[in-house]
């Protein structure tokens, strides 16, 4: 008798070492990017068209971060391990489940940031206010708009299948789903950097864990993630 595997992700071949290799690269990798982006744009006075450097620096900064983030998947997942975006989670939908926990995880998502800033408001520490975009990005039109093609499609795919689709079945075979979603969430939150922001993040990927684990499909969490990321670009845009 062929015994049943214990693994709670069993379909994956990689592990806690890989997912620790990738968390410090995607951490050790935009801080040499920034310094060779950043010398590189220093010995720029001007670019074509006049547009400012620190605005081009932000966003070749978020840019460079999201593809050493997938990078690093598609080295230790595919490159290494030749799998299919399957063993991501990435399949098929169920509409079933998709109409179940999608819309709802998207109104708790949103409802996060909200309660928090009554929270801190309550507790007079406006200054763990989330932190706006730069004044650089939002003074200019296009780079909002490059800004929020990033955040609507290229974000949510990226970080996750980093965080949901990668790291969190290699911990949650290690240490179990619990802890799991606790380690992916506070890594989630501290990719976000802003201490305001890294809050609000760690709420927001405890609900993405959720949907992930409930629908068994990525194609989940990147919808209430891209569908989050995108009512808050409108907001920034109307208040512009």
């Amino acid at each position: 008798m062929v015994q049943k595997s214990k693994l709670i992700f069993p379909e994956i071949s990689w592990g806690i070492k890989e997912a620790l290799f990738a968390v410090l690269v995607s951490i050790a990798g935009p801080i040499v990017a920034s310094i060779g982006i950043g010398y590189a744009l220093s010995s720029i006075s001007s670019i074509s068209d006049g547009y400012p450097l620190m605005e081009l620096y932000v966003l070749l900064m978020s840019f460079m971060a999201q593809i050493i983030m997938l990078s690093s998947v598609w080295f230790l997942a595919f490159h290494n391990k030749k799998l299919s975006l399957n063993k991501l989670g990435i399949k098929k939908p169920d509409a079933h489940l998709f109409l179940r926990f999608v819309p709802a995880a998207v109104l708790l998502t949103l409802l996060v940031p909200v309660l928090y800033s009554i929270g801190i408001s309550l507790l007079n520490m406006n200054y763990l206010q989330p932190a706006s975009l730069p004044e650089s990005i939002v003074s200019n039109r296009v780079s909002v708009l490059i800004f929020a093609t990033m955040a609507v499609f290229v974000a949510p795919f990226v970080e996750e299948v980093f965080f949901r689709g990668f790291i969190y079945p290699a911990i949650a075979n290690k240490y179990g789903v619990i802890v799991s979603a606790v380690l992916t969430s506070i890594l989630f939150g501290l990719a976000h950097i802003v201490a305001a922001n890294a809050i609000i993040a760690f709420f927001i990927g405890l609900i993405l864990v959720y949907v992930y684990h409930q629908t068994t499909n990525l194609l989940a969490p990147i919808l209430v993630h891209s569908a989050f990321n995108q009512i808050s670009v409108i907001i920034i845009m109307v208040s512009l």
